[in-house]
């Protein structure tokens, strides 16, 4: 898709296909493409486990997107791009966005409650 066309897909009246314009620009790897498709299918209020898809790839064997780009994803500004980074158990707790950490039901409880004591008061020794 060309840039005329993914400018006029961010302004759609369907929210859905404008979040996917802004998630999806290119270039992406097929692993990176892969955890995004994952999380979108997984709403914030979806309570069924989400798999690691960054451990496997079909395309990339063995290897799914690089720790950096989880790092961007936390940052972002884009919500869905930092629930995407908290579902990722290797990414930094200063980079776990709160909101991604409770909106991802993969997220055992553990480190759920290690990030919001950490986020909180800098205190919790994170699992591993």
């Amino acid at each position: 898709m060309g840039p005329e066309l993914m400018a006029e897909l961010r302004e759609d009246p369907v929210e859905y296909v404008r979040m996917c314009a802004r998630v999806h620009p290119f270039p992406r790897t097929w692993a990176e493409y892969d955890v995004i498709d994952r999380i979108i299918g997984h709403g914030p209020d979806c309570t069924c486990p989400i798999t690691e898809p960054f451990t496997t790839s079909h395309t990339e064997p063995a290897v799914g997107p690089s720790p950096d780009w989880f790092a961007a994803c936390a940052v972002s500004g884009e919500p869905v791009l930092r629930r995407v980074a908290a579902s990722w158990p290797g990414l930094s707790a200063q980079l776990v966005p709160a909101e991604g950490a409770a909106a991802n039901p993969a997220l055992s409880v553990p480190r759920l409650h290690a990030l919001l004591d950490h986020c909180l008061n800098g205190t919790a020794t994170l699992p591993t």
